[in-house]
């Protein structure tokens, strides 16, 4: 065994054994009574799989996802040009376009 070995194992002995009693501690901080509902669930495993390979949300991610990007590019795009036009006084300004002197 080398040190690395014994460095790394030691590293997760340690989180095997302290994650049994976080998870019970877990368990008491975050109760889950508040979220069972009384009686029988709205709708059964079968249907939350379908809903989560729904293909429309697929799709729509596809279609909306490089608008987004568009739109974000653009948006930083005309933040970094007002930035730059705000530093630019007017006096530089009118030095540049040449109506008076410098």
């Amino acid at each position: 065994m080398t040190y690395h070995d014994v460095n790394t194992g030691l590293a997760s002995l340690i989180l095997a054994c302290e994650m049994p009693l976080f998870a019970v501690l877990l368990l008491f901080a975050f109760s889950p009574l508040p979220y069972k509902q009384q009686g029988s669930p709205a709708a059964g495993p079968l249907s939350a799989i379908v809903d989560a390979f729904n293909l429309s949300d697929l799709l729509s991610a596809f279609y909306r996802g490089p608008m987004r990007l568009v739109r974000d590019q653009q948006t930083q795009i005309r933040r970094q040009d007002s930035v730059r036009i705000a530093l630019v006084s007017s006096s530089d300004e009118e030095v540049r376009e040449g109506r008076c002197a410098p």
